[in-house]
C-alpha cells in the first residue's frame, strides 16, 4: 500500500474550488456554532490575574433549530435558484 496524500487545508484538495475567504468563514461559523472560543483573560477586583471559561450564547444553534423546525414542519417549497431542473432535482430527493 502506498503513502496517501494529506491536506494541510481542505482548498489544498484541487477537486475543492472554494475561494479561501469562504473556507475561512465557514470555521468561523463552525466555531459560533459549537462554542470553541479560547479562555477570557481578565484581572479581578483585587488586581490578579484570572483565566476561566467562554461563557456564550448559543444563539445560532437555537435560531437554525427553531427555523428547521417551522420550516419542516410547514413542508414549504425550498427554491434555490431559478433552474426549474434544479429545483425538480431537490424536491425529488
Amino acid at each position: 500500500m502506498g503513502m496517501g496524500n494529506s491536506l494541510v487545508n481542505l482548498t489544498d484538495d484541487p477537486r475543492i474550488e472554494l475561494p479561501i475567504a469562504e473556507v475561512e468563514r465557514i470555521q468561523k461559523d463552525i466555531q459560533y456554532f459549537t462554542g470553541d472560543f479560547p479562555d477570557v483573560e481578565y484581572m479581578n477586583s483585587r488586581g490578579k490575574h484570572r483565566k476561566r471559561k467562554f461563557e456564550y450564547l448559543n444563539v445560532v444553534k437555537l435560531a437554525s433549530r427553531r427555523i428547521a423546525s417551522i420550516v419542516f414542519n410547514s413542508k414549504c417549497d425550498i427554491a434555490i435558484n431559478s433552474d426549474q431542473s434544479t429545483n425538480d432535482l431537490l424536491i425529488r430527493y
